[in-house]
């Protein structure tokens, strides 16, 4: 309790008529003026994600501390040394491919694949060793979506982001974004947050990796939770772009109209929108290898990108990530672990069945998109 009242923290639990709490936490949280809580999704009769959906509505958002105790920790204070080291380095987005090798794949008529690793909150983050050691191997490249709090809890973590790989790091082939509400999870929908809070939220996020880190390495692109897609159902909700484009994002990956051909979504205030082409964070039944093969051969849809994302909880917590069974049962079918990553990583980085599979960072395929925009290929 000293720990609270030092820290000015209010403790408040209910996990029987959560939802009839909603509105005393809304009015506490108002009292604070601090709609963050940390909190998880422990409710009765069982875990569920409609909390943060719900909790929305109340404008009081999560930073989530996982549903498994072994994975929840508590409130730290931090003294970090000053990271001054990185001001002298590149961003990862100033690593990349060229533009005249896009332009040759595009010639090609190459599909470009781009992994994308998301981890909302911080009962995600020891997924994060699992991800760096997947990425250790040469040639791979993926974003990776996270809350800005990471940078509180593993400082030392993240810095191999930016520590070449001949050097013991994973530079430059993963790409950090930003996640849902910056530092919270928070359901990005209209009507579910106020566009206002939404953009103060992510402003906030991108300073405190400013201040962290430096200006030149604030993350670039923007990853919702919910945006298109409340308590889970598909395109019921409306993206609100406007808000997230005024946090000063370059670019936009959407749930918007997912699991179709790739297309531009939205472009203005400097940034552009694009979709991804399977469900949600799940490639579907079965091997993520099996999906890729099936959009490689045609019999999924034609598109001009595909964008494969995981919700790493599923693929890098134990004991998932040793034995490759879903922790739901309705991903009963299908198949997870670091493993099926990793061969589906091996798969595109060889170029797949055809040798036309090629592998892309987030920013270097929001490049490709601009490219394929207005490129015209000779011959």
């Amino acid at each position: 309790m000293c720990l609270f009242l030092r820290e000015k923290r209010i403790p408040l639990y209910d996990p029987f008529t959560w939802k009839e709490f909603v509105p005393v936490v809304s009015e506490y949280a108002k009292k604070m003026h601090n709609p963050l809580i940390l909190g998880c999704q422990n409710v009765y009769p069982h875990n569920t994600d409609n909390v943060m959906s719900e909790f929305a509505r109340g404008n009081v958002f999560f930073d989530l501390i996982g549903v498994d105790p072994r994975h929840a920790f508590s409130i730290q204070k931090t003294h970090p040394l000053p990271q001054d080291w990185l001001t002298d380095i590149h961003a990862p987005w100033e690593e990349e491919v060229s533009d005249e090798f896009l332009k040759q794949k595009i010639t090609e008529k190459a599909l470009p694949v781009c992994f994308l690793f998301y981890a909302a909150d911080l009962g995600h983050l020891p997924t994060l060793p699992r991800i760096l050691d997947l990425m250790g191997q040469e040639g791979y490249r993926a974003g990776l979506a996270f809350p800005a709090t990471w940078y509180d809890y593993a400082p030392e973590l993240l810095e191999q982001l930016y520590i070449p790989l001949d050097q013991g790091g994973v530079f430059p082939q993963v790409e950090p974004m930003i996640s849902s509400g910056g530092s919270v999870v928070a359901c990005e929908a209209e009507g579910m947050i106020e566009p206002e809070m939404l953009t103060s939220l992510l402003t906030n996020a991108r300073r405190k990796i400013a201040d962290l880190l430096g200006e030149h390495l604030v993350p670039r692109g923007y990853y919702p939770w919910q945006d298109a897609s409340p308590f889970y159902k598909h395109n019921t909700g409306t993206p609100q772009f406007d808000a997230v484009s005024k946090a000063g994002f370059e670019y936009y990956i959407t749930y918007k109209d997912s699991n179709m051909p790739g297309k531009v979504i939205y472009e203005a205030n400097g940034m552009t929108v694009f979709n991804q082409q399977v469900p949600h964070w799940f490639p579907g039944a079965g091997e993520a290898s099996e999906v890729i093969r099936e959009f490689e051969r045609g019999r999924r849809y034609e598109t001009d990108w595909l964008i494969m994302p995981f919700d790493m909880p599923f693929f890098g917590l134990s004991p998932v990530y040793f034995n490759g069974k879903a922790l739901h049962a309705r991903f009963a079918n299908s198949i997870m672990g670091m493993q099926t990553l990793a061969q589906a990583m091996k798969l595109v980085s060889d170029g797949g069945e055809s040798g036309k599979l090629f592998m892309l960072k987030p920013h270097e395929l929001y490049r490709y998109i601009k490219l394929k925009q207005h490129y015209v290929p000779q011959g």
